[in-house]
């Protein structure tokens, strides 16, 4: 694959043209893979995420009184809300 850098298009104008300093080529047999180690050790620095959360999750799961019969009817509500055919005309 050749990418064409479209250096021929004119720019626009009162502004200056500015070259990169990239090198124009990548050797194809090596990768470029700096950013990685990095990356590697910032995922292990990387905390529980939202331990508290799931701990709270687990604890409403044993509780046989949740939801309760108000949050119950308001999601009812709102399904049955959403379940109605709009625009009828009888």
């Amino acid at each position: 694959m050749q990418v064409n850098p479209n250096d021929n298009v004119p720019g626009p104008i009162g502004v200056p043209r500015v070259k990169s300093n990239a090198p124009t080529e990548t050797p194809r047999d090596k990768a470029v893979l700096a950013g990685s180690a990095e990356l590697a050790r910032s995922l292990k620095n990387v905390p529980a995420v939202r331990a508290c959360k799931v701990a709270q999750a687990k604890a409403l799961i044993q509780d046989p009184s949740y939801p309760n019969e108000a949050a119950l009817r308001r999601v009812a509500g709102v399904l049955a809300d959403h379940l109605r055919p709009h625009n009828v005309s009888e």
